[in-house]
């Protein structure tokens, strides 16, 4: 396989990625919004953590397919 067809094949499976990434984010934000009255203070401190993760995923693929650069600081 050329480089060029691996470098397309990796970044389809960084934008499948990114698209599930979005997609819980997404879930969640809804969630908190709905159940933030019933969610212990503990559930919605440990759903804000998840969601801080994601966004700095979501940054770090974004990075990836735009400029080529792999940011580790990113993979937690």
């Amino acid at each position: 396989m050329s480089q060029k067809k691996e470098v397309q094949e990796e970044n389809y499976r960084r934008l499948d990625q990114l698209e599930n990434l979005v997609e819980a984010h997404t879930r969640t934000e809804r969630h908190l919004a709905q159940y933030s009255n019933i969610a212990t203070k503990e559930q919605q401190e440990h759903a804000k953590a998840v969601q801080r993760k994601r966004e700095k995923q979501i940054e770090n693929i974004e990075n990836i397919v735009v400029t080529g650069r792999h940011n580790n600081e990113y993979d937690e």
